[in-house]
């Protein structure tokens, strides 16, 4: 991953969308316990849920 990449590219790969929400937590915990400061932004998609 570089500095920019939209959280799309990130998550494109997730075989169920499904489990985005518990990925998110995942990831947030994980850059939570490193002292990681991010700043993360979405957009709302156009693909129906």
């Amino acid at each position: 991953m570089m500095p920019g990449d939209a959280v799309e590219v990130i998550f494109a790969k997730l075989p169920n969308l499904a489990i985005l929400p518990s990925a998110l937590r995942l990831l947030f915990r994980w850059m939570k316990d490193r002292g990681t400061a991010v700043i993360m932004t979405g957009e709302m998609g156009t693909t129906p849920a």
